[in-house]
């Protein structure tokens, strides 16, 4: 009985480290590449999944996001290596991969 007992908390704690495991190696996809440095007007960020959310002063952006900025908008963003990009009204932007 305690050998059971034993085997079953090591086989749960196994599963559970795995699991923990697992939600760091995906973490480290969505790493943040850089973030909103100032944006006025209506700023989105799509994911490559077709999510949008709004984007404001310290939004994070992420490899495969399209930025988009609507009429009478627009947005500054540094990117983790200092590269500032400007982006004016009506436009789109969309980080592939980076490095």
């Amino acid at each position: 009985m305690k050998s059971n007992t034993i085997t079953h908390f090591f086989g749960s704690s196994l599963v559970l480290l795995m699991a923990l495991l697992a939600d760091t190696v995906l973490a480290q996809d969505e790493k943040a590449i850089g973030t909103i440095l100032v944006s006025k007007g209506l700023v989105q960020a799509v994911s490559a999944d077709g999510e949008s959310r709004e984007l404001r002063r310290r939004s994070d952006i992420f490899v495969e996001d399209t930025i988009v900025t609507s009429p009478e908008s627009f947005a500054q963003i540094r990117l983790i290596d200092s590269a500032i990009i400007a982006l004016k009204e009506n436009s789109e932007f969309q980080f592939n991969e980076y490095s």
